[in-house]
């Protein structure tokens, strides 16, 4: 009972960006009522983000993942908009206060894949006296299932007593790969959702790239490993120092060490370069690399050969890791709204519900 105690707790943290969640009553006069849950025109997309909470968005709103997991829409096309964050729910009589409301997503987020939306979340149930999660992938247009998360069957006893079927991250890593983290194991899924691959020594964070045919991730003992996904052959890659956590754009990947020190690794012939201190959070965007160097550290704006862009410490609420780029701003979600600036850093705001 202990043990399923501290694992909702642990996967609530997770969830809430190391936040302590609450639901948000409120009384909005913005809420709509229409056909989709998600409105707004053009493909959807899913904002690439690091750790921390997310959001998916198309050409006229963004659906925010905040931190109460009710998610709010944005109209960003609206030039007029008071930036005022609106929960996504359709029911207008709703007092969006409990899991009731269509916009509350139990212990999970939704994501796109294929442009097709996705939800995944975790269920508690009771077995044998304990408190289980249970995580599954539904389709958001038709309800449909389409994964069930599962201990792996060959996985060792040792392992799989500190294993769950719950699911704890998400992350999109190419049009036809998705990767699901588990306690103990990740799976590789491929669009139909079929596992492709799966490994146990999971790290701390859960980024993973597919870059040149390879899969990348960071295991359990501080390693940069790649897998080739044609032979399923896995290797650890020589890095500076221990690998605290990795980002990746679409040529090079980018990890910190335990000193803080950030490097940029060449997949062709595995060399790293370091290109800048004092970072030991940080997410690579479209443009510059977002970074800070933990307790009352600084945070910086470099570009991706380490030169500083700008100082961006006076943003008191925008990420570091957390940060994510949607068109020509970055954002980061808080404990009360989303904080948004400029890409080099300027014109830093807040919007609140």
């Amino acid at each position: 009972m202990k043990k399923n105690k501290i694992l909702i707790g642990v996967i609530s943290i997770m969830f809430a960006g190391i936040i302590t969640l609450g639901i948000i009553e409120c009384n909005n006069s913005n809420t709509k009522d229409n056909d989709k849950l998600f409105i707004g025109n053009g493909k959807f997309y899913q904002a690439k983000r690091l750790n921390g909470l997310g959001a998916i968005y198309d050409d006229d709103y963004i659906f925010f993942d905040c931190e109460n997991q009710i998610y709010e829409s944005y109209n960003y096309s609206n030039k007029k908009n008071d930036k005022k964050l609106n929960v996504n729910c359709r029911n207008s009589a709703c007092s969006h206060s409990n899991d009731t409301c269509e916009a509350y997503v139990e212990l999970g987020e939704y994501f796109v894949f294929n442009s097709k939306i996705y939800k995944y979340y975790n269920k508690s149930k009771v077995v044998s006296g304990e408190n289980r999660l249970y995580g599954s992938i539904v389709e958001e247009e038709s309800g449909k299932t389409v994964f069930k998360n599962s201990i792996p069957t060959d996985m060792s006893s040792e392992l799989a007593i500190d294993d769950s079927e719950a699911i704890l991250y998400v992350r999109v890593l190419s049009d036809d790969i998705v990767k699901v983290d588990g306690d103990r194991h990740a799976y590789l899924l491929d669009k139909n959702f079929n596992i492709i691959y799966c490994h146990y020594n999971i790290g701390k964070f859960p980024w993973g790239a597919i870059l040149n045919g390879n899969y990348y991730y960071i295991n359990d003992i501080n390693e940069i490993v790649k897998v080739n996904l044609t032979t399923f052959e896995s290797k650890s890659i020589a890095s500076n120092g221990k690998a605290f956590m990795a980002d990746n754009d679409e040529n090079f990947i980018y990890y910190s060490n335990e000193f803080s020190e950030l490097y940029k690794l060449s997949p062709d012939d595995e060399s790293s370069i370091k290109i800048a201190d004092n970072a030991l959070f940080f997410s690579v965007q479209n443009k510059y690399i977002y970074a800070s160097g933990g307790d009352n550290g600084n945070k910086i704006i470099y570009d991706k050969n380490g030169k500083i862009i700008a100082d961006y410490s006076a943003c008191v609420n925008m990420g570091a890791d957390s940060a994510f780029q949607i068109n020509d701003k970055i954002y980061t979600i808080f404990n009360g709204g989303v904080a948004y600036m400029d890409l080099d850093g300027k014109n830093y705001g807040e919007m609140m519900q």
